[in-house]
């Protein structure tokens, strides 16, 4: 008899051989922060997977900034976090918008069409995808005491910029934060492509994405 379930095993053992691998990077994140942030990746990942060759650029910057944000952990710099973390959210929205390889919209136009498309459904995402982008934005191009001779502003930026466990914890769960509403608004959305996605694989989208937003899923695609 098939086993409707070893794909959530397999997924199971994906996210432990990623933990393992990426040891060196999450050392000081807890266990249930890394696991969700994992199932985020996956689920995101997988949603998109195998686009059209003319939307092929925007997928494959996407996954390369969902694994580069987890190594930023172990690089000691809060702005190389901020600043992958901003490429991340940017590189979502395209792909969510479906833009194409040589599509070259700047960002304010690209959040602007993202509200337009789906404020009236899901005003709340908007705004906290946009806040989330904004609070990079300060990281990065912050000015801290700019008036300060060179090698003191050196010294200031350096000082700023460490990466304490505190504040690492602190992030993941940012970051955990940030796919827990990147599910629910796909899943509201853009549930067409995640059934797709997970044509026949609903126990491991149910695992990766929890029962609330399973529920949501499985009453919009009654309603197709």
């Amino acid at each position: 008899m098939l086993n409707r379930y070893r794909e959530v095993e397999r997924c199971k053992e994906d996210i432990e051989q990623f933990i393992e691998i990426a040891q060196e990077d999450i050392a000081d994140l807890e266990h249930n922060d890394i696991v969700s942030i994992v199932k985020g990746m996956m689920f995101i990942k997988k949603t998109y997977a195998f686009p059209e060759q003319k939307r092929q650029h925007y997928y494959e910057c996407l996954v390369t900034d969902i694994l580069n944000l987890v190594h930023t952990f172990s690089q000691n710099s809060i702005r190389v976090y901020y600043t992958t973390y901003r490429s991340l959210i940017e590189n979502l929205v395209r792909v969510i918008l479906r833009y194409e390889n040589t599509n070259a919209t700047g960002v304010r136009n690209m959040f602007n069409e993202l509200r337009e498309k789906f404020e009236a459904s899901n005003k709340e995402f908007i705004d906290y995808i946009e806040g989330e982008y904004g609070k990079c934005c300060e990281v990065i191009h912050s000015n801290y005491k700019a008036n300060l001779p060179i090698y003191e502003y050196y010294e200031e930026i350096i000082k700023v910029d460490e990466l304490s466990i505190k504040k690492k914890s602190s992030m993941a769960k940012q970051l955990s934060s940030f796919y827990l509403k990147c599910k629910m608004f796909m899943v509201k959305n853009d549930y067409i492509q995640v059934n797709n996605a997970f044509h026949n694989q609903k126990e491991v989208l149910f695992f990766l994405i929890g029962k609330n937003p399973y529920n949501i899923f499985i009453n919009n695609c009654d309603n197709l």
